[in-house]
């Protein structure tokens, strides 16, 4: 069965939402740009234990059309006080998420660095002059499988070129 907007309730009730909240987020997903959708489902979310509030936002807001998600997160700031527990709890998943995000870019700089750390320290031990530019290539670069190669040829380089070169020769 394929089902479209014309086939979804057009709910402005946070108490009808209240009722079934899958029609509600369906609702919100297919009509929340509609200010009315929108502050309705804002309202029933307040109604909601945290923990369910946050969630039910979290998979409406991922689900639903871009000018929709957008009216949806400019109503939160208007309906919703920042001390509210489900907007606390939000506030605390999404910081949640992007601190666990910014560990993981953390981590792959770190892994990038290290192996370009690895990659100079091969060059250097072979007595191979590193200009600055290729220097600055090399500890800029964040391509973990790049680096990987450039150390394998920094093994047996005799020069700088034949780490950085072109990649035409087999790195196997």
């Amino acid at each position: 069965m394929i089902v479209g907007p014309d086939h979804i309730p057009v709910l402005t009730d946070p108490h009808q939402m209240a009722a079934d909240l899958l029609t509600a987020a369906l609702s919100v997903m297919a009509h929340g740009h509609l200010p009315e959708v929108a502050e309705a489902f804002i309202k029933l979310l307040a109604d909601l234990p945290a923990d369910d509030a946050a969630s039910l936002f979290g998979y409406t807001i991922d689900m639903a059309a871009p000018h929709a998600r957008r009216l949806l997160e400019e109503t939160v700031t208007i309906y919703i006080p920042e001390h509210s527990p489900w907007a606390q709890n939000l506030y605390r998943k999404g910081r949640d998420a992007g601190r666990e995000k910014g560990r993981e870019e953390g981590r792959e700089e770190g892994r990038a660095a290290g192996e370009a750390a690895s990659v100079l320290a091969v060059l250097r031990f072979r007595g191979i002059d590193v200009p600055p530019d290729q220097h600055q290539q090399i500890t800029t670069c964040t391509d973990l499988a790049l680096l990987e190669v450039w150390l394998r040829r920094a093994l047996e380089a005799t020069h700088i070129d034949d780490v950085l070169g072109d990649g035409s020769e087999s790195d196997s």
